[in-house]
C-alpha cells in the first residue's frame, strides 16, 4: 500500500492504523489527528506523537505507559483530573493538577501535606478526601464554608468551636 493510500485510509477509518505494518510517521499523524484514541495501537509512539494525541484528547494519556513530563503537563493543563490516568506523575505534575483543580487530590495516593493544603485552599469541599487534615486546613475550610463541618474527619475542638460561633449550631 502506498503512503498516499494509507493516508486516505486512516483519514476515513483511523482505527485501520492497527492493521498497517510500519505505517510511518505521516500516516500515524493523520490517524492521530482524526482520532487520538488510536495512540493505543501505536507500539512505540514518539514523544511528538504522544503529545499530539494528548493535546487533541487529554484522556488519551491513559494509553501511554511512560509519558514524558511535557506530555503529562499538557494533559493536566487541559483536564486536571487526568492525573488519575498517569501511573507515576512527577511532583510538578501533581502540584499543577491540584493547583488547577483541587479535586485532583482524590486521584493521588499518599499526597503530601503541601498538596493537601493546596487542594483544600483551591477547593474547600475536597477536605473530605483528606484523611487527617491539619488544624489549619480545618479552620480555613470552616471559616470559608461552615457547612463542610460534616466532611471533616475527626474535627478538632477548635474547629467545632469556630463552627458553633459562625453558625450558632453545634456540630
Amino acid at each position: 500500500m502506498t503512503v498516499t493510500n494509507a493516508i486516505a485510509l486512516v483519514k476515513e477509518f483511523p482505527e485501520a492504523i492497527k492493521y498497517l505494518d510500519n505505517p510511518g510517521d505521516d500516516v500515524i499523524t493523520v490517524a492521530l489527528l482524526e482520532d487520538p484514541e488510536v495512540i493505543k495501537y501505536i507500539k512505540y509512539p514518539s514523544p511528538g506523537m504522544q503529545l499530539l494525541a494528548v493535546k487533541e484528547a487529554p484522556h488519551c494519556i491513559k494509553h501511554l505507559s511512560d509519558p514524558s513530563e511535557e506530555c503529562q503537563m499538557a494533559a493536566i493543563k487541559a483536564a486536571p483530573t487526568t492525573i488519575g490516568y498517569i501511573h507515576d506523575p512527577t511532583d510538578a505534575v501533581k502540584a499543577l493538577a491540584v493547583s488547577l483543580d483541587g479535586l485532583a487530590i482524590w486521584y493521588l495516593t499518599n499526597a503530601s501535606e503541601d498538596l493537601q493544603r493546596l487542594a483544600v485552599a483551591k477547593t474547600p469541599s475536597v477536605i473530605k478526601y483528606v484523611l487527617y487534615p491539619t488544624l489549619d486546613m480545618q479552620l480555613s475550610v470552616i471559616a470559608r464554608r461552615p457547612e463542610l463541618i460534616e466532611d471533616i474527619n475527626a474535627p478538632h475542638p477548635q474547629v467545632l468551636a469556630l463552627h458553633k460561633f459562625l453558625t450558632g449550631i453545634e456540630a
